[in-house]
C-alpha cells in the first residue's frame, strides 16, 4: 500500500501545468467542464482519479484504468434517489495492459467513459476509437485531462487537480 501512495505523490509532483494554448498537441484546444456533464457529479470525478491513483504511471506497474460513467433514468433513476444512492456512479473495468484498456459494453444509461495514459507527460490524446460507443470519452494522463467530444473535437480541460477535485 505505501507504494501506492508513493507512487501517486510522484505523479502529482511531476504534473506537468499548462501555460497557454500553444503548448497544445496538434488537434487539441482549450475547453472547459461542461457544468451539466459527466464531470458536474463529484461520484465521477471521484471514480476518475482512483482510477488515476491504481493506474501507477510511468513505473514498471503502469497499466490503464477506466470506466464508464452511468447515470440511471426512469425507475432505476428514481429507485437510486428513493434509497439515498448517488445520481451518477463510475463502473470500473478491469486493468488493462500499459497501453491499452477493453472497456467492455457500453452500458444502458452511460453518459460518458474515461481511461487513463499511465505513461508520458505532455497533455493526453485520445483516438477515434473512444467514440466508438457515442458519449464523451475523457482520456486522464500526467498532463490533465482532455475530453474527446462526439464531433471528434478534442478539448484540454486543464490539470487532474483542477478537472477531479474533490
Amino acid at each position: 500500500m505505501a507504494f501506492a501512495f508513493a507512487q501517486a505523490a510522484r505523479g502529482d509532483v511531476n504534473d506537468i501545468h499548462m501555460q497557454d494554448a500553444s503548448d497544445l498537441p496538434d488537434g487539441v484546444t482549450l475547453g472547459e467542464v461542461d457544468p451539466s456533464g459527466p464531470l458536474s457529479h463529484p461520484e465521477a470525478r471521484t471514480g476518475m482519479r482512483n482510477a488515476w491513483f491504481e493506474t501507477f504511471a510511468n513505473s514498471e506497474y503502469a497499466r490503464e484504468q477506466g470506466g464508464w460513467i452511468v447515470k440511471p433514468e426512469g425507475v432505476r433513476g428514481f429507485f437510486r434517489s428513493l434509497f439515498g444512492r448517488p445520481e451518477v456512479y463510475v463502473i470500473r473495468a478491469p486493468s488493462g495492459s500499459r497501453t491499452a484498456i477493453n472497456l467492455g459494453p457500453r452500458p444502458k444509461y452511460a453518459i460518458g467513459k474515461f481511461h487513463t495514459h499511465p505513461d508520458g507527460d505532455g497533455v493526453p490524446v485520445g483516438s477515434r476509437a473512444d467514440l466508438h460507443n457515442r458519449v464523451p470519452s475523457y482520456v486522464i494522463g500526467r498532463g490533465g485531462v482532455t475530453r474527446i467530444n462526439l464531433n471528434d473535437t478534442q478539448n484540454y480541460l486543464g490539470t487532474r487537480e483542477d478537472v477531479l477535485r474533490p
